[in-house]
Formats: C-alpha cells, sequence, structure tokens
C-alpha cells in the first residue's frame, strides 16, 4: 500500500506552509478527519462548524484565507450558498471554494459550480485524492502571491527608477542652462571665427542635452502622475487652440499655415488640461517641426461613428519611414532626426505622448508616407465623453 506521506512529501519542498486553508464542517468528527488529513502537507488550517462563522472569518481577515473546504449540508448557511456570499458579498472571485458533499447527482454539481465552487468531491473522499485535488490549487495561490509580490516589488522599482530621473534631469538642467548662458555671453564679445564657431558647437550640444534632460523629466513626470492624475471636464477645442497660439510664432517663421478645423463645437471630455496640452502642443509641434516652408499642418476635432472623440494632426511634411514606424512611440527606440529647418529632437516626445493619452484611457495611432506626410490621431473612449454642450 502507497505511503501517502510518500506520496505528497513534495509538497514541503514548494514551500506550502505560508498558505491557509479554512475547513468548514458542522460535524466535529468530519472536520477533524479533514484537519487530519491536511496536515501532511504543512499548510496552516482554520476550522469552522458552520457557513455564517466561516464567512466572518473571511471577512475579517480576507488575505488570509488562501482556500476553502466547506461540507454542502450544514445547520447553518450552507456550503452553496457560502460559496455565493464568497463570490458576491466579499467580492473574492478567485479564492479556492472546494465542496464536500454525499450527494452525487449531476444537478447538484451543476448548481455547485454556478453558485461558485471550484471544485467539488464526494463523500466519503479518498484522502490521496483530496490531497491532490488541494495541492493543485494551493500551487495556483502560491504562484498567484509570488507573482503579486513580484509586481509590487517591480512597481517599487519603477517608482524609484522615476524618481532618480527626475532627480538627475532636475540636477543637471541648473548647470547646463548656466553654461548655456555664459556661452551665450562669450559669443557676443568673441571676434575670432574659429573661437566663434567652437562656442556655436558647444552652444548647439548644449541646446540638445538640455532638450534631452527636459524630455527625460517630462516622460518620469507622466509616469509618475499615473495614478496621481486628476480628471475634469475641458474642452479639447480651446487646449488645442491655446496650444496652436503658442506655436504660431514658429508656423509663422517657416511660413506654415496652422489651423484647426471644429466639428463638436464646445463639447467637453474628461480629462487633465496640463497632460492634454503637453499631447498636443508635442504633436502639432512636431508637425510644424517636419514641414517644410510653405507648408500646411491642421488640426481636425470630430466625433466618430463609433461614438469616439477623434483628434487628428495633419501636415504635409517629410513623412516617417515606414520601417521606423512601429518603434515610434517607444522611449527606448533612437529615432530622433532634425527637423526641416535643423530643429534638434530627442525622440521622447512621441513616448510622453503615449503616456499621457493612454492616462486617459486613450489610444493613439499614426498614418504616414515619405514625401507626403502624416496623420496623428488620438482618439477618447465614448465612456469619457460628455456631450453636454454650453450655451451660446
Amino acid at each position: 500500500m502507497t505511503d501517502p506521506k510518500k506520496t505528497y512529501e513534495y509538497a514541503d519542498a514548494e514551500n506550502l506552509e505560508d498558505l491557509q486553508i479554512l475547513v468548514v464542517d458542522d460535524s466535529d468528527s468530519a472536520r477533524h478527519h479533514i484537519v487530519s488529513s491536511l496536515k501532511e502537507l504543512g499548510v496552516g488550517i482554520w476550522e469552522a462548524d458552520d457557513g455564517a462563522t466561516a464567512l466572518e472569518k473571511i471577512r475579517q481577515d480576507p488575505d488570509k484565507i488562501d482556500l476553502v473546504i466547506s461540507d454542502l449540508h450544514m445547520a447553518e448557511m450552507n456550503g452553496d450558498e457560502l460559496c455565493r456570499r464568497i463570490r458576491t458579498d466579499l467580492m473574492m472571485e478567485t479564492l479556492p471554494v472546494i465542496i464536500l458533499s454525499v450527494d452525487s447527482d449531476k444537478k447538484t454539481t451543476i448548481e455547485l459550480f454556478k453558485a461558485g465552487a471550484t471544485d467539488y468531491l464526494y463523500k466519503p473522499f479518498i484522502h490521496e485524492e483530496l490531497l491532490a485535488r488541494i495541492h493543485v490549487h494551493l500551487k495556483q495561490e502560491k504562484m498567484k502571491k509570488v507573482l503579486k509580490k513580484n509586481i509590487i516589488e517591480l512597481q517599487v522599482l519603477d517608482k524609484m527608477k522615476n524618481d532618480f530621473l527626475a532627480v538627475c534631469s532636475h540636477d543637471l538642467r541648473s548647470p547646463l542652462s548656466g553654461i548655456l548662458g555664459y556661452t551665450e555671453l562669450l559669443m557676443l564679445e568673441i571676434e575670432n571665427k574659429s573661437h566663434l564657431g567652437m562656442l556655436k558647437d558647444i552652444l548647439s550640444s548644449g541646446e540638445e542635452l538640455l532638450l534631452l534632460i527636459n524630455d527625460i523629466l517630462d516622460l518620469s513626470r507622466a509616469e509618475a502622475e499615473r495614478q496621481e492624475m486628476d480628471l475634469t471636464q475641458v474642452e479639447p477645442a480651446e487646449i488645442i487652440s491655446g496650444c496652436i497660439h503658442s506655436l504660431e510664432p514658429s508656423a509663422t517663421l517657416k511660413h506654415i499655415s496652422l489651423t484647426m478645423v471644429n466639428k463638436i463645437g464646445k463639447t467637453q471630455i474628461m480629462g487633465n488640461k496640463p497632460a492634454l496640452s503637453r499631447i498636443f502642443n508635442n504633436l502639432i509641434s512636431n508637425a510644424v517641426k517636419f514641414t517644410p516652408d510653405g507648408g500646411q499642418v491642421s488640426i481636425t476635432l470630430k466625433l466618430q461613428d463609433d461614438g469616439t472623440l477623434a483628434i487628428s494632426v495633419m501636415d504635409n511634411g517629410i513623412g516617417i519611414p515606414q520601417n521606423k514606424i512601429q518603434d515610434l512611440f517607444s522611449r527606448y527606440s533612437r529615432i530622433s532626426r532634425k527637423g526641416t529647418a535643423g530643429e534638434k529632437s530627442t525622440g521622447l516626445g512621441l513616448a510622453i505622448a503615449k503616456e499621457l493619452v493612454q492616462h486617459h484611457n486613450g489610444t493613439i495611432t499614426v498614418r504616414s508616407r515619405e514625401g507626403k506626410g502624416s496623420v496623428f490621431k488620438v482618439s477618447f473612449p465614448i465612456h469619457r465623453i460628455n456631450l453636454f454642450r454650453k450655451a451660446h
């Protein structure tokens, strides 16, 4: 005869001792029999003599119970009702609940699974089968705990990384601004063309580094704000008008026509004004940057057939190579190039825009043809749109 302890000795090697099982049965002898069988798994064991008591134990310590074994028929609150209450009242949809019963008809089994039971065993149960079933569910719970712990640790590390980048970027920006300022002063006083050329190179490299630092700071801020961003009712058309106004000087220098086509009127959405301003400043400034002298940039706002709000930024600029588009929004890509008038770029601006669009549960896409231009479209889902229109 097989020794059950030998059959299940591998359970100890998998560190299940930090898991807890709640055994529920109004029969003391039946409950003690189950408990004695479970001790071979090396897990912590709680007991309850009826469903109501078990429910209260779980309610008080929801994180301490990893699996529930319950008899079906009990004097106060049956196993199926306990299972149903765990799923509905306590909102614990994934907690494994195993029901034991002498009932062997298919209808009872089906009803138990409808009530939310994870597994079902007939009484009298076979010792090895009980342990095998429980062991499978406990391994899954152990894996979930490990994954949850890893996720929390990664979130902490990610926050540390963002904080580090923010501090470094801020600390680097101040001295670099001083270097650029003194370089510009020296350029006013030096007449030697060779020295002046070197100072121009220093100024250009410094400006490029400052742009990179500012973009890293913006990206770190965007990631840090993911959980903290407040959304209020805002008018996209009003925000975009402000962006256009601030970028008009850059467009005028290149004789670029900068226009907005508003097909939504004063429609409001739930959004964060500074974040939305950063998104559209980035997209519109990119369009101006990569559009040649005398070109056109237009921004269109409209409601699509599926009810989403679409805001498109279209230009007739130099376009994007097709093999570069898939990496365009990645913070790790090396896609950066100078604008048509030599404007500098770090390649991080679109990663920042995507991060902020996702904060609003939106999407950002692009269509582009080299030499023809690009269209960047930001869409917000219908449940974020408030079709309330202000009175004129």
